[in-house]
Parts: structure tokens; C-alpha cells; sequence
């Protein structure tokens, strides 16, 4: 039996189904009933007030004795009422049927009697109503099931099922032609005409929950498909979209599961997770959707967690950039999606390590918009720079640099940037005229003013290192 919580429900399930009205212990659901009379319900029950007016509500909390895991009414609920200790209370909006919210409910906790489809049998129902082969796919384009009919058939069909996923450049021409952005925004099924390139015509049929796009179901055919048979559709979509809805939820109970694990073990505490020898420790931004991501582009449980508002991914340092969960594969993922990456040294056993490189990393990252992707053994010369700024010691105790602060203070110019650029170019003007967005002759005038202004021997190595410092801490 899948175990799930009352408030593991309420998130599952949605507001349109679905809303909490009380907290209780959020004990483990361990069976889903009708609060009838005569019915005398078991600890870890959840009770469904069918037909319970509101006037009865109360009376109904009132006599429940047993430890329930909580009660569910028909909406709206009265501000007034209270639950015995530990008892849930949650409404099913107007609308909703009873019927429906029984079943999804018995399906999620896994007590549901005569909904033991798989997912391949119902693909095979709906290869007959159809009259072509069928996959299954969830939201993120991996393939769940797939008719045992195989023909008529195409390379495209054939790759997916093999490799479980729809490939990624058959993804691209369907992206183009604006297929996914009809399943992400609409309910009707779609339908794709064959393509030069030997694919044949299909009808992608999405499977939703409320609003939300659990997956698809996707059919070979031999031309458009009348609304009739598309119609005869409606019994067996419900019952994917349940499928589809469970493995969710089984797959985001895993997910935190993992994040748990990583997280100790990035933390120093006591975790059984054994990492790929050798691994890096990426810290990334922004994290919102990087897990979804990371899914989508074929790394099915990435070692992905957050502390303290950052996200952490640990990386195989080995494989190359076909190789999921490699870091040569991430830094191709996130690069192509913007993503900022900042990679803590290659290490085998130093994961409270390699964390704390990747976040130093990342905060480096904030001063340098030039770079999105780098790594400790890249970054470490400007890692000692910045430690160095970063000592609580005031470093403008002379020099030119206090007078070029003021002067640019009083007078509107930019020679501290001036300044600046000049020493991380290396005293090269056209690189650094180029880092402040100006001709390499502007840059040699200001130069030559901010030396006039604050004299000093830029042919000095001690005086460049001493600026250098002192710039940091700016």
C-alpha cells in the first residue's frame, strides 16, 4: 500500500479538489471512507462527509473518538467549527463530485478496488480506440508505457521506446511547429501532420489534472481522427491521469527522500549516500525548476538539494556530455539554459568541501557578469584576491586610491573604474576599454588624467598587487 498524508493529499490533489481548513497530526491515510451511519471508522481513516449538511458538520467531529487522520465536507465550511486533537479537516469545493474525489483519493493512498490497470493496458485501450500504437509520456517527455501494438511505425516511436524519452531533436521540430505550447495551454488533442522526414501523422492527446499538464498520450494515425472516437476517449484519460497523478506523487516523495540525503551529506551529518568518486559540487542560480530540467534533459534522480536558499548539484567529474549527471553533461544542460554555475574543486571524499568552494564561487560570480560558468581550479587567483579584500583591515591607508575615490566623488568622473580595468587587463587598453565599453583612445586620456590627478608607479608589481587589494574592498 502506498502510504501518503492527509497533507500529502491536500498538496497532491490541488485547491480546484481539495483545500485544508484545519491542521491536524498529519497522520498517515491508511484507508478512505464514506462517513455513514453505522460505520465505525479505523484509526488513520479519512472520512468523507457525503451528504453531511452543514448543520451537522460539527455533530460529526464531535463523535469521532478514534484517532482519524481527518475529515472532509463539502465547502464551505462553518468559521466556527473545531476538530478533536489531531483530526484534519478539509472542503471539496462545490462542483466537485464525490464520486471522483473518491476514487482519486483511493487511488493515491493505493486502497482503490477495480482501477488495477496498468499503464501498458491502458495504452492498449486507447491504441484500439484509436486504431495506432500508442506511448504514454509524462510531463518532462519521458516514456512511461506503450501499446503492445507496434505498427504502423517510424524512427521517431522506435527511439523513444528505446530510449525511454522522446529525442531531444524530434522534441526541437515539434517545439517549433508550436505543439508543446498547445499542449501546455489547452485541453483539445492535437494533431500532427507526417513530415518529410518519414514521421508519420499523430494525435497527441494531453492528460491533465485541473490545470496542470501531468502528460500525454501520444498515437500514430493515419489522418485526423474524428471527434467521436476522440470523445470515446474521456474514461480512459481519467484513469491515465490517475496513473500519471501516482507516480508523482511516489516520485516526489523519492525526490525529497534524496534531497534529504544530499543535504546531510553536504552538511557533515550522518547520510548513506554514496557519491560517484570523483565529484564535484556545483552550486546553481537561479534553482526554480532546475530539478523539472535536469529530469527533462534525461537525469532521472539528480543529487540536487537546497540549503540555506542555494541549490547544490553533485556531479560525476568522469563521463562526457551524453552522460547524465556528468559534470561535462551540466555544464552543456544549464549553460544552454542560462543557468550561472559554479563548480567546487574535483574531490573523492570532501563533499562539506566542495560545497563551501561552490558557494564562495557563486557569490564571486555576483561581481563578474562576464563569466556564467567556472570552476575553483579556474577562479582560484581571484578567490585570493578576494579573500585577501575580504580581511577586516582598512586597506585605503594611502596611495592614489583615496584621491581618485574623492575626485570621482566630487567630480563625476570613473577613474577608480578606470583604474581598475587597467590592472585586471594587465595594462593592456584595448581589452580594458573594451571590459568599460569605450574607444581605447578615451581610455588612454582618462589614464592619463587619473595618473595627474593621483601620480603613482604602475610599473611596480608591489604597487599593482596593493592596488588590487585595495580595489576589492571597494
Amino acid at each position: 500500500m502506498h502510504v501518503i498524508t492527509v497533507s500529502g493529499l491536500v498538496e497532491t490533489l490541488g485547491p480546484a479538489l481539495l483545500r485544508p481548513v484545519l491542521d491536524g497530526a498529519d497522520l498517515d491515510v491508511r484507508d478512505v471512507v464514506i462517513a455513514e451511519p453505522g460505520v465505525v471508522p479505523s484509526p488513520g481513516d479519512l472520512l468523507l462527509g457525503v451528504g453531511v449538511t452543514a448543520r451537522d458538520q460539527q455533530e460529526l467531529l464531535d463523535r469521532t473518538a478514534v484517532p482519524v487522520a481527518g475529515v472532509v465536507f463539502r465547502g464551505p465550511l462553518a468559521a466556527s467549527l473545531t476538530a478533536p486533537p489531531g483530526v484534519a479537516v478539509a472542503e471539496v469545493p462545490s462542483g466537485v463530485s464525490w464520486t471522483r474525489l473518491l476514487w482519486l483519493l483511493r487511488d493515491l493512498v493505493g486502497r482503490g478496488e477495480g482501477h488495477g490497470d496498468t499503464l501498458a493496458s491502458l495504452a492498449d485501450d486507447v491504441a484500439e480506440l484509436l486504431d495506432g500504437p500508442v506511448t504514454v509520456e509524462d510531463a518532462a517527455g519521458q516514456v512511461l508505457a506503450y501499446s503492445a501494438r507496434q505498427e504502423p511505425s517510424d524512427a521517431g516511436r522506435i527511439s523513444s521506446i528505446v530510449g525511454r524519452r522522446v529525442p531531444s531533436d524530434a522534441l526541437a521540430r515539434l517545439r517549433t511547429k508550436g505543439v508543446y505550447r498547445r499542449l501546455t495551454r489547452g485541453r483539445e488533442p492535437v494533431y500532427v501532420p507526417s513530415g518529410p522526414d518519414g514521421r508519420l501523422p499523430r494525435l497527441v492527446v494531453p492528460v491533465r489534472h485541473g490545470t496542470e499538464l501531468l502528460g500525454a498520450i501520444w498515437a500514430i494515425v493515419p489522418g485526423p481522427v474524428p471527434p467521436s472516437r476522440v470523445a470515446a476517449l474521456g474514461p480512459v484519460l481519467t484513469a491515465v491521469a490517475l496513473h500519471l497523478l501516482r507516480l508523482r506523487t511516489q516520485g516526489d516523495a523519492a525526490r525529497r527522500l534524496l534531497a534529504d540525503r544530499l543535504r546531510a551529506l553536504l552538511s557533515g551529518d550522518a547520510s548513506d549516500l554514496v557519491p560517484p568518486n570523483p565529484f564535484r559540487v556545483v552550486a546553481v542560480r537561479p534553482g526554480d525548476g532546475l530539478g523539472e530540467l535536469l529530469r527533462r534533459h534525461g537525469w532521472r534522480a539528480p543529487y540536487l538539494t537546497s540549503i540555506d536558499g542555494v541549490s547544490y548539484v553533485l556531479v560525476a567529474e568522469q563521463g562526457d556530455a551524453l552522460v547524465p549527471g556528468s559534470w561535462a553533461w551540466l555544464r552543456l544542460t544549464a549553460g544552454e539554459a542560462g543557468l550561472t554555475l559554479a563548480a567546487g574543486a574535483v574531490t573523492g571524499d570532501a563533499p562539506m568541501v566542495g560545497r563551501t568552494q561552490a558557494r564562495e564561487l557563486l557569490d564571486l560570480l555576483s561581481d563578474l557578469p562576464d563569466r556564467q560558468i567556472t570552476t575553483y581550479e579556474d577562479a582560484w587567483p581571484r578567490l585570493v584576491v578576494r579573500r585577501a579584500g575580504a580581511v577586516p583591515t582598512d586597506l585605503l591607508l594611502g596611495g592614489p586610491l583615496p584621491a581618485l575615490v574623492a575626485h570621482d566623488a566630487a567630480h563625476g568622473t570613473a577613474y577608480v573604474e578606470t583604474l581598475r580595468a587597467w590592472l585586471w587587463e594587465q595594462g593592456n587598453p584595448t581589452a580594458a576599454s573594451a571590459r568599460l565599453h569605450v574607444h581605447p583612445n578615451t581610455f588612454r586620456y582618462r589614464m592619463r588624467r587619473l595618473l595627474e590627478t593621483a601620480p603613482c608607479d604602475l610599473a611596480s608589481a608591489e604597487v599593482r598587487l596593493a592596488l588590487t587589494l585595495q580595489l576589492v574592498t571597494l
